[in-house]
């Protein structure tokens, strides 16, 4: 009983939080809407699963904020029918504001993603970003993937992993603890619901085979030294709209990032990285 209440608060802290956030988030993020953006993203995915992507008739974006991820790839061509869910109908509509602007056709549904109202069996690719760690726990939203994927059906998840924020949160505490200590005081107690789990390679490995998918790998996602850098400039990032910064820092991102690919993810362990990617397919 206990554990049920705790979950609805974490689910509606979510919910209230991001509604608030919604008004800004794009902009905060520097989230991009273009055909460069959505080329590099379907490259990311398509460099960790080592496989193009193929035709998909339905393909469900959980956890689709405010489209980065939907937005971008629906446009390429490869996909027939986009759906999205969120719990933030804050969210949603900004989703479907950005929808409308860039003239794409997508359905969206406000739905929590342990209950998604979808029959068994309904798509071909499910993706979600940074959606499991703002849940009670994974398996529930990995047992209900595994319901709604077709035979054969694959699906994404990334994921903060647990080394790698702590790895990032030292860094970003020893160079901002002034500011950072004034934020932990002054972050009010649904705010510090929000973030619960980050996770291990092989923690999410177990929960995916657990929810029944036979074929199940993790790798790293994000990069090494250039997420740090990401992180650690991000308190200035959210706070300035000068374009040249925000060139420079672009530019040393990529340049740290094709270092990441070349020399840190031969020695690094996938869960120092910032994030990780599993892919799960159901067979």
């Amino acid at each position: 009983m206990e554990k049920t209440i705790k979950d609805r608060r974490i689910k509606e802290a979510n919910k209230i939080i991001f509604d608030r956030e919604s008004r800004f988030y794009s902009k905060r993020r520097r989230i991009k809407f273009d055909r460069k953006t959505s080329l590099k993203l379907m490259r990311d995915y398509e460099n960790v699963m080592e496989d193009k992507f193929q035709p998909i008739d339905r393909f469900l974006d959980i956890g689709c904020g405010d489209g980065l991820i939907l937005l971008n790839l629906k446009p390429l061509g490869f996909i027939s029918k986009a759906y999205g869910v969120d719990l933030s109908f804050g969210m949603l509509k900004e989703c479907k504001s950005n929808a409308n602007k860039l003239n794409i056709n997508v359905l969206l549904v406000q739905s929590d993603v342990e209950q998604l109202p979808f029959k068994d069996n309904s798509f071909d690719l499910i993706v979600g970003h940074a959606i499991l760690h703002h849940l009670p726990t994974a398996r529930e939203a990995f047992k209900e993937v595994y319901r709604l994927l077709k035979l054969r059906g694959r699906c994404i998840f990334i994921e903060p992993s647990k080394i790698g924020s702590k790895i990032i949160a030292t860094l970003r505490w020893f160079i901002w603890s002034l500011p950072f200590l004034i934020r932990q005081i002054t972050k009010s107690p649904m705010e510090r619901l929000i973030e619960v789990n980050t996770f291990t390679p092989q923690e999410l490995e177990k929960e995916a085979r657990i929810s029944g998918f036979k074929i199940v790998y993790t790798k790293p996602f994000a990069g090494f030294i250039s997420r740090i850098f990401y992180w650690i400039l991000d308190p200035i990032s959210q706070r300035t709209s000068n374009r040249y910064y925000h060139l420079i820092v672009d530019k040393i991102i990529n340049i740290l990032s094709i270092l990441d690919e070349r020399l840190f993810r031969k020695f690094i362990p996938k869960g120092w990285f910032d994030e990780i990617f599993i892919f799960m397919q159901k067979i």
